[in-house]
């Protein structure tokens, strides 16, 4: 059985993200970096109807890959991921070091940067990097042509974007509010 080992685990993680320039994204073959977004749902907070504003309590789960996470495990004693946590505001600046995706929801009131708090980062040997942050999203909604309110089915989804043309997003919202 694999025995963990605080020392490699540690000069793992100082050769992975010392390197890194947190502005500058994965090159890629097509020059671009495929990301995959999931607002995950906890809770709704409240709806307002009339002013067209909805709160949820969410995950947004974010997965990408980057050429330059890569390890072969069997040289750091068979560790296959470690976590960062990146924007963490505290002691670990090399893991502000890593690069993160510019992607923004564009329906929110409260920008993101204000209403998530600090998420962590499974980085695996492979590349693949799966961000996890929780967080707080007012949304402003189109409830309009309520015929059969309130049994008619309203939809109001966050929608991502990216500012910057390295990133090809993926998005898979909530599922439908009724």
């Amino acid at each position: 059985p694999h025995t963990f080992n605080a020392t490699v685990m540690s000069t793992l993680r100082k050769k992975i993200l010392e390197p890194l320039d947190p502005y500058v994204p994965p090159s890629n073959l097509n020059g671009s970096t495929r990301v995959s977004t999931q607002f995950r749902l906890f809770k709704v907070l409240n709806v307002d109807i009339a002013s067209g504003k909805l709160w949820l309590k969410i995950w947004r789960r974010t997965v990408w890959y980057d050429d330059r996470l890569e390890w072969d495990p069997a040289d750091y004693d068979g560790i296959q991921e470690f976590l960062a946590y990146p924007l963490n505001r505290r002691q670990y600046e090399i893991d502000d070091k890593l690069w993160l995706p510019p992607m923004y929801t564009t329906n929110t009131i409260v920008s993101e940067a204000d209403s998530t708090e600090v998420g962590g980062a499974r980085v695996r040997h492979d590349g693949r990097v799966w961000h996890s942050v929780p967080g707080t999203l007012e949304l402003s909604c189109r409830f309009t042509n309520l015929v059969s309110f309130p049994r008619d089915v309203r939809r109001c989804e966050p929608r991502t974007s990216a500012n910057r043309s390295s990133v090809n997003s993926a998005t898979q919202s909530l599922p439908h509010l009724s």
